[in-house]
């Protein structure tokens, strides 16, 4: 999986980097994973999103309406979380953004920038958490 990802902050946030090239397969795996009925969701405050390693995805728009939907259930279960996408690459920027208008009817806030350091800060402002890169 072109995805790593961890815990932070003492469950409270989910910091995933993605690399290489990103496929829908991947991105419903990782939130699968993440969002695992054993999970403890309601410790959940973030999401930080990295794919300033990504260089392309084969996501389809269709597939994009599939993440949105699977998001919009997954909010659901833990209405608090924010996240923040950091996609420098256009392609990736360009599908990020969509995704987030696609999940506005979501419960979850959620930032959308080319820069890692602005979504770092989102968080922080958003969350009070000292996030930071160190937690990449």
């Amino acid at each position: 999986m072109p995805f790593e990802w961890k815990y932070t902050h003492d469950g409270a946030g989910v910091v995933m980097t993605a690399k290489d090239t990103i496929s829908a397969d991947d991105i419903f795996q990782f939130l699968t994973e993440v969002f695992s009925p054993d999970d403890d969701l309601p410790r959940k405050r973030f999401i930080l999103c990295d794919y300033s390693h990504s260089t392309d995805s084969s996501i389809t728009f269709e597939e994009v309406r599939l993440i949105a939907k699977n998001t919009n259930e997954y909010s659901k279960t833990n209405p608090e979380i924010v996240v923040a996408s950091s996609a420098p690459e256009p392609l990736l920027f360009g599908l990020t953004r969509i995704w987030e208008v696609m999940v506005e009817g979501s419960t979850w806030t959620t930032f959308v920038t080319q820069s890692l350091s602005e979504a770092l800060d989102w968080i922080r402002n958003e969350t009070g958490l000292d996030v930071s890169e160190q937690d990449l």
